[in-house]
């Protein structure tokens, strides 16, 4: 039973979801199953919930700064980057992938011809790079772990930014892009559904693994909001059906990481995110309608 006093977010508006980091169509059934559990281990509060997942016009980034973010994912580099009283932390997955640590998370490197890595490593300047988003570490800064420890970016002849996982996998199999990165859930996910891509593309290798992205909340970060949805996810993933189907999609369960970590690991390995001045977007005709 939550207090009734503690104010979540804007009372005027309903706070929204936006769980949309593993949203294909496999998956929708699963993660709206699981947000209306969450829902409904929090609703004591008395406030307004979005009946969606997701919210198109708005990101994980964007809803804090209007109170109005219920749960959200985001990139651990975002997270670590915005100040505190704007997000709170949550929680993270923790993902079936058992070749790396708990509550960590790696991305699958993968190129359209299949190369050697050796020769991959030696010859960046002839590959054109597909990345999904500036400030993502799965989809842009995993990729330069698989050439340098250090995260520089390698020199590409050029990056072209996808928007999208699956879009990025789109680019590389259709040749628009010839190495991309891409997280593993997101990789098995679309295996099962959209097999004409994953089999139209090679598996090079595997970036450096970071913790698994934050689950988050409006802030401040002082522990109250978060501590309210923790309570509230933990209680949906105890539902035995819920559990089931959050392990189907490929999530074990949730976890709490030392928040300090995000920013640890943002301050040792990562530069602040920009796109290199050789960057561009892909052909609208080239993009795939996913969320994700």
């Amino acid at each position: 039973m939550f207090p009734r006093h503690v104010k979540l977010g804007n009372a005027t508006n309903r706070l929204k979801a936006q769980l949309n980091w593993y949203l294909f169509p496999p998956t929708e059934q699963a993660l709206n199953a699981f947000w209306k559990a969450v829902q409904n281990s929090i609703r004591t509060t008395g406030q307004l919930y979005s009946r969606t997942i997701y919210e198109p016009a708005e990101t994980a980034q964007s809803l804090p700064f209007k109170k109005e973010l219920a749960l959200g994912q985001m990139c651990g580099l975002t997270y670590a980057r915005m100040k505190p009283e704007d997000i709170s932390y949550v929680g993270s997955f923790v993902f079936d992938d058992p070749l790396v640590a708990q509550v960590w998370y790696r991305s699958v490197i993968i190129t359209n011809n299949p190369v050697s890595v050796a020769d991959i490593k030696s010859s960046p300047s002839d590959m054109t790079a597909a990345i999904n988003e500036p400030d993502s570490y799965s989809g842009r800064h995993a990729l330069y772990s698989f050439f340098n420890s250090d995260f520089e970016a390698p020199a590409f002849k050029a990056e072209t930014y996808t928007g999208a996982h699956i879009k990025t996998l789109s680019a590389v199999a259709k040749g628009y892009a010839d190495i991309g990165a891409i997280d593993l859930l997101s990789w098995k996910i679309i295996k099962d559904f959209r097999p004409d891509l994953t089999s139209s593309v090679f598996i090079a290798g595997y970036g450096k693994p970071m913790p698994a992205p934050p689950l988050v909340t409006n802030g401040p970060d002082n522990g109250v909001c978060g501590e309210l949805w923790w309570n509230a996810v933990s209680e949906a993933f105890a539902i035995p059906r819920i559990s089931r189907i959050m392990r189907n999609v490929g999530i074990g369960g949730v976890t709490r990481l030392d928040k300090a970590v995000f920013h640890e690991f943002a301050q040792r390995h990562l530069r602040e995110s920009s796109p290199p001045k050789d960057s561009h977007r892909l052909p609208s005709h080239t993009q795939v309608p996913v969320t994700h």
